[in-house]
């Protein structure tokens, strides 16, 4: 490295200057042998001991040149010209360049050289066959009723065993509702009437609040805390009753 009174302003490779005239490494290599780059990271491969970028499109790893992919970039796979081939419409895996695995609302025809037909049946996910009348499984969101895909609860994911009129899991951050007819946000507060506090949040004042009560430490009782959950759980309750 150059450097003056105030600092670095010429940096060794694969080192480059910055506004502070510090040396920070600007380099797509990954481990060094000897002063040389050994591996590189994607889209680069090792030539002369540096690292240069692969000039396939869309191939993001080859092992010792520019000539054959060996990993493509997702929604590619490597044919056997080792190029990089987007995959056909629906098809969400490849093993050995044939699709193995469609996207949802797809189904993946072996009959038909493993191609993936979309699904005529309205928001199905997935059937058994391609002469299925009913569908298998839904799309999120939406339950089987009479072999079709109808609009469900909505963040629903699973339903109770024979109701789909009650959901008994919501996505991520929600929860049922008292009554499992509906998935409802976890708030801390709220100008409306909150129907579900975060864990260690109570509902007060007929559910327009929520306030945080510390949980007891284990290795003691707070009486205190507990009158007052107590107290958070009883006006949640007549909130549900009053509903």
């Amino acid at each position: 490295m150059t450097v003056d009174g105030e600092g670095c302003y010429k940096c060794l490779y694969p080192f480059t200057t910055v506004d502070d005239k510090k040396c920070e490494k600007k380099s797509p290599c990954i481990t060094w042998r000897d002063g040389k780059c050994s591996t590189c990271g994607d889209y680069y491969f090792v030539s002369n001991g540096a690292c240069t970028k692969i000039s396939i499109e869309h191939c993001i790893l080859t092992r010792y040149d520019d000539i054959k992919c060996e990993e493509c970039e997702e929604g590619y796979y490597v044919n056997a010209k080792y190029e990089c081939i987007e995959f056909e419409e629906g098809c969400s895996r490849y093993v050995n360049r044939r699709c193995t695995e469609c996207k949802d609302g797809y189904f993946l025809n072996e009959e038909n050289d493993n191609k993936c037909q979309k699904i005529e049946i309205e928001n199905c996910r997935s059937i058994t066959s391609l002469s299925d009348t009913e569908c298998s499984f839904c799309m999120n969101g939406f339950i089987k009723e009479n072999g079709i895909c109808v609009e469900g609860i909505q963040h629903c994911r699973n339903y109770e065993i024979n109701d789909n009129t009650k959901c008994s899991f919501c996505e991520d951050g929600y929860v049922p509702s008292p009554d499992e007819t509906s998935c409802v946000t976890l708030c801390k507060e709220s100008e409306q009437l909150c129907q579900v506090c975060e864990d260690n949040y109570y509902s007060f004042d007929n559910g327009k609040t929520c306030e945080y009560v510390e949980p007891p430490k284990a290795t003691s009782t707070n009486a205190s805390w507990y009158i007052r959950s107590n107290l958070a759980i009883i006006s949640w309750i007549l909130l549900v009753i009053l509903a």
